[in-house]
């Protein structure tokens, strides 16, 4: 009899660890780009929060965290990057129609100083490092100028991909290298450059 209740007991823990395991993974549900779409601080494919208050840049860098925290693809994982984000092309099959982004541009340019020129509607986690396409948490209004701006970002999502895709860092790490702070990433990428020269 004791030896029942010892298996039950040891069952019961078991189980709630698992309940425990599986709600603390479980993604919430996400704010995909709509007509209505706002930001929503709940977003299922959200990476932690990586902010410090010592960024590399001036706070114009960088979107603000609690509507742009960053988000990722679900469809993409450090196991099929060969099958995703390293095969030419692969973001032209999952960005948005610029019909609609350009909806969203407009909304947000409502917000800030400007014409929507000076803006690109930029993926804090680019598509070719596995950003979520479609997710209003994903999404910014980055300056072109002054410079560093927009282009310069532009320089190190591609950094970032050539490190991914050439196996020198990982997916995951580059996910945060680009969402805590993507201009310390810029000055080391030309720091490096400096020393090789």
């Amino acid at each position: 009899m004791r030896l029942r209740y010892i298996v039950v007991i040891v069952l019961i823990v078991i189980v709630a660890a698992v309940i425990t395991r599986s709600l603390l993974h479980k993604p919430a549900a996400s704010s995909r780009i709509s007509e209505t779409a706002s930001p929503n601080p709940e977003s299922e494919n959200r990476l932690p929060s990586t902010e410090s208050s010592a960024k590399a840049g001036e706070p114009r860098l960088y979107p603000d965290p609690f509507q742009t925290p960053g988000a990722t693809n679900p469809s993409v994982n450090q196991a099929n990057i060969y099958e995703t984000i390293c095969v030419p092309g692969w973001t032209k099959t999952v960005r948005p129609p610029s019909h609609v982004t350009q909806r969203i541009k407009r909304r947000m340019m409502a917000n800030v100083p400007g014409s929507s020129a000076d803006y690109e509607l930029d993926h804090l986690i680019p598509l070719e490092l596995g950003g979520c396409p479609d997710c209003i948490e994903n999404l910014w209004l980055e300056p072109y100028a002054p410079e560093p701006g927009a282009r310069q970002k532009d320089e190190v999502e591609n950094y970032l991909h050539k490190e991914v895709c050439g196996g020198s860092i990982s997916l995951d790490e580059a996910q945060r290298e680009i969402t805590a702070d993507w201009y310390k990433v810029y000055l080391e990428i030309h720091v490096h450059a400096g020393q090789n020269e």
